[in-house]
């Protein structure tokens, strides 16, 4: 199964965005990545550096909606680089893979036979 994380920092430039506008461009990005995903399974804060100064992030991850193809991920793009835009932003950061369930060696420390790509049986 397709995913996709997003990942926004609060600077622009050194400086950190007010805790309105930070809250108006989190919520932002929560609505673009909603659009394209069956499910959203992140949506954390954390911390990160750009260009050496460090600044609070937050990052927003799920499974893009099934029969997505190139054209979504061409709006998503779209849209993305519309709210950086628009929030002063040099830059969002989008990640697009495939995520899979690795299991455990089990209960005797066996090694796992089957790795799962998400979504599959």
């Amino acid at each position: 199964m397709k995913t996709v994380t997003v990942t926004i920092g609060r600077n622009i430039g050194d400086s950190p965005m007010s805790p309105d506008t930070w809250n108006q461009f989190s919520y932002e990005t929560l609505q673009a990545v909603e659009t394209y995903t069956s499910a959203l399974w992140v949506n954390a804060p954390s911390r990160s550096v750009w260009q050496g100064v460090p600044e609070d992030a937050r990052a927003f991850y799920g499974p893009l909606r099934d029969g997505s193809g190139p054209s979504e991920l061409r709006r998503l793009r779209a849209r993305l680089a519309n709210l950086a835009t628009q929030y002063g932003q040099a830059a969002i950061g989008l990640s697009v893979g495939e995520s899979e369930l690795v299991e455990s060696y089990g209960e005797k420390g066996s090694p796992a036979t089957r790795i799962h790509r998400i979504g599959e049986k």
